[in-house]
């Protein structure tokens, strides 16, 4: 598809434009990322990646930049958890006062191109996620990825120094607060829509350790509609051990579109969750790499969803490398009219012998309306692997629930009990006691048809 072609783009070249690719050494993979857009365009329901995600609520509204308004203090803090360093961003702009970045690291704003951490930016910022969907020649352009990396006005900026342990997980808070309800035209749809692009870069050092949190919240879980595209390239160096968690509970009118990409070198862990409970549309697109022999990588995800909600998973794991090691569990729980994409491919290169990777996406359907369409998929070109993938869709065992209710058990406990029980074995990941409580209460609230704001504290 070409630009000629896709008049929803002007507008976002408008605000590149107005806001331009800036200075070296970002300003290159900028204008790079921004001319990957525009000869792509935007997808439409005829490419296969795109078609079940439908995108007009999101385009057909005018993009202008988030709100700069200021926050009293103690907004962002039903947000954050005790015991963590922590980078908190508003609108997509980093707050100081509500900072406390992590000691003996390299941790700073985007924003601060010429400050100490410049040649991390240089080697590191936008050299993964650039605007194509991953490494491989024939995956594409990923739109909104291009457009994060063209546009994105600040960021977080985490270098862990090889052989570096840290002992507190380092949280990166992403609140959104627009100013305002968007002016709706004749047809009662909104004319604009508030957008901000989030950047994460985290690099890990040889033999390093950390963990980082990542949450994207709203400081009014009922604001309207709002949009926020964000993308995270983490750089996993040799031995190192990255744990990350991925939060999204924006509010339940947000579009979210969001791109991960993590790399690993030789004998690199790489252990991502991520949950979505918030937003109305809501699609997330990973790609891992697994660039290093003996490389390990998790990928899991829980996204719990009622009315009228989307949300979509697409994965991508390249194995390049022999002794790798990929492991992906997705659940699903979906009420009212939800609907559920996910897409998850592996992909194993011809040099990558003794690959052993799997993939499972599992759904529970709450309600007749309910859909959820589960797509994994192999593709194998090396002849000495352990490849095995498989996804379930289903309702409730009637037989559990009569076992329950048949002990005295009410129907609505025996239910929760046993949507719990589907649910938290990705949430019984966390470690860290803080956002293992946050994610309890939060998973009880949704399945209880109310929307958590959030007890971080």
């Amino acid at each position: 598809m070409t630009a000629g072609a896709d008049t929803r783009i002007g507008p976002y070249l408008e605000l590149f434009a107005g806001r331009g690719a800036g200075s070296e050494p970002l300003g290159t993979r900028r204008q790079q990322a921004i001319e990957r857009f525009e000869e792509a365009g935007f997808p439409t329901p005829r490419d296969e990646e795109w078609r079940q995600t439908n995108l007009g609520p999101i385009l057909r509204p005018r993009p202008v930049p988030a709100s700069g308004r200021a926050l009293g203090d103690g907004v962002a803090l039903p947000f954050l958890y005790p015991g963590c360093d922590r980078m908190v961003f508003v609108n997509g702009r980093y707050a100081p006062a509500a900072s406390s970045p992590p000691q003996g690291v390299t941790a700073f704003s985007l924003a601060d191109t010429a400050g100490p951490g410049s040649d991390l930016l240089a080697e590191h910022l936008g050299a993964s996620v650039d605007g194509r969907a991953s490494c491989s020649a024939d995956a594409g352009v990923h739109p909104f990825a291009a457009l994060n990396t063209a546009l994105f006005e600040d960021g977080a900026a985490i270098g862990i120094p090889a052989g570096t342990a840290l002992e507190r997980p380092i949280q990166v808070l992403w609140l959104s607060a627009p100013s305002a309800d968007a002016a709706a035209g004749d047809n009662g749809a909104p004319v604009s829509i508030e957008v901000s692009f989030p950047r994460l870069l985290v690099v890990a050092g040889e033999n390093s350790q950390a963990s980082v949190i990542e949450t994207f919240a709203a400081a009014d879980p009922a604001a309207g509609g709002y949009f926020v595209c964000p993308a995270a390239e983490f750089v996993c160096g040799a031995g190192s051990v990255v744990r990350h968690t991925r939060l999204q509970a924006d509010a339940v009118g947000a579009f979210h579109l969001g791109f991960q990409h993590a790399r690993l070198d030789r004998a690199a862990a790489f252990d991502s969750s991520s949950l979505a409970f918030g937003g109305a549309l809501v699609r997330n697109d990973t790609v891992a790499l697994l660039d290093g022999e003996g490389a390990d990588c998790t990928l899991d995800g829980l996204y719990v969803l009622a009315g009228s909600q989307f949300t979509g998973n697409h994965m991508r794991v390249e194995h390049r490398q022999p002794h790798t090691t990929s492991h992906q569990l997705y659940k699903g729980v979906l009420d009212g009219q939800a609907r559920s994409v996910f897409n998850g491919r592996i992909y194993v290169h011809q040099a990558a012998q003794k690959t052993d990777a799997k993939q499972t996406n599992r759904n529970l359907l709450l309600s007749k309306a309910a859909l959820a369409n589960s797509n994994p998929q192999l593709e194998i070109f090396a002849d000495d692997v352990r490849c095995t993938h498989g996804s379930t869709i289903g309702r409730l065992d009637g037989d559990a629930l009569f076992y329950l209710r048949a002990r005295g058990i009410g129907f609505e406990e025996a239910h929760g009990m046993l949507v719990h029980a589907f649910a938290r074995e990705v949430t019984d990941k966390a470690t860290f006691e803080p956002l293992r409580r946050d994610l309890e209460a939060r998973l009880f609230a949704s399945l209880n048809g109310v929307r958590s704001n959030g007890q971080g504290g």
